[in-house]
């Protein structure tokens, strides 16, 4: 699932092979079969025009949104499933990364390779991300190491090697100076990319962390776990300031709005809780789903908060319905 940074579409893709284009009210504007194989990433253009999908085709295929969806190109030259796809904060690049155990650099306007980016992993590669500055590109493969990308050369910048188990997430700081890892082996782990020396270890979970996220402003981490918790921490210290407890089953995904105001979580108990950042306080509980709960998004401009589901929902809803005397 993901959220144009307009906020004007959710775009939500599925081992269907399909991709659906929603609008804030939850009306569907667009359906159609984008792949011949499970669509694994889609994301948004910076100027919120363009959708890439990643699919186990193989493929990274690029639609236009301002004329109904129309295919642009297709970028076909992975040799195996495509895992993840990411767009480059200025839109000139994109990120792709899957079974073949290669990141590659494409550039948006002619689709040619700018950069192999190959060496750094010896297993699948899961996920890409780009730093908020552009700068660096950050990859995880089913190994236990992180690889930093130099996205103006494609060479490797640093691995970081200190788990000791399967990684789960990553996420880049506001400033573009962190990174934070998860890990099978329960530890959440703070680096500082430039150098490549770990800053902070945590160790508070007795399970996985599944997801984590930095608040706008950079001074919480939040983590979602498989020991029924999402954790908030001082992402300075890495004292844990407090958790969000009350769940039935695992934590699989959480986010901050983007105000940091506020955080949604997902669980596999079918739910979607909102809560209030300053207290932990839980303000809704939404029990619309009747399957697992696997992604949840925040729009860019804080009006919608949006989820999917195993069972091949999605549900968009509008904020000023459920807080309204915070509006």
């Amino acid at each position: 699932m993901s959220v144009s940074p307009d906020s004007k579409w959710i775009a939500s893709g599925s081992e269907d092979n399909t991709i659906i284009l929603w609008d804030p009210d939850g009306q569907l504007c667009h359906e159609w079969v984008a792949h011949y194989g499970d669509v694994n990433s889609l994301l948004f253009s910076p100027d919120s025009r363009f959708l890439a999908s990643a699919s186990h085709d193989g493929k990274v295929v690029f639609w236009d949104l301002k004329q109904d969806a129309r295919l642009v190109a297709t970028i076909a030259e992975h040799t195996n499933k495509v895992l993840s796809c990411a767009w480059s904060p200025d839109g000139t690049m994109i990120a792709s990364g899957g079974v073949d155990r290669t990141v590659r650099l494409w550039d948006t306007k002619t689709f040619q390779l700018l950069h192999l980016c190959d060496g750094g992993h010896e297993f699948w590669i899961r996920f890409v991300q780009f730093s908020p500055d552009g700068r660096w590109l950050a990859s995880k493969g089913v190994d236990d190491h992180y690889c930093i990308w130099d996205v103006a050369s494609g060479t490797l910048h640093k691995v970081f090697p200190g788990h000791r188990y399967w990684l789960n997430a990553a996420a880049f700081d506001p400033g573009s100076t962190r990174l934070a890892t998860t890990s099978r082996d329960h530890t959440v782990r703070i680096w500082d990319v430039e150098s490549g020396e770990p800053i902070l270890v945590l160790q508070q979970h007795t399970e996985w962390a599944s997801n984590m996220e930095f608040s706008p402003d950079g001074s919480l981490l939040l983590s979602a776990t498989w020991d029924q918790t999402a954790n908030i921490w001082d992402a300075s210290t890495g004292v844990v300031i407090m958790s969000l407890d009350g769940h039935s089953s695992l934590v699989h995904a959480a986010r901050f709005s983007p105000c940091g105001r506020y955080i949604a979580s997902a669980f596999w108990d079918k739910t979607v809780r909102l809560w209030r950042t300053s207290n932990g306080s839980c303000i809704a509980t939404f029990f619309e789903h009747q399957g697992q709960v696997w992604h949840v998004a925040f729009s860019p401009d804080g009006k919608t908060l949006s989820s999917g589901a195993a069972d091949g929902t999605d549900f968009i809803r509008r904020l000023d319905q459920v807080i309204a005397d915070e509006f």
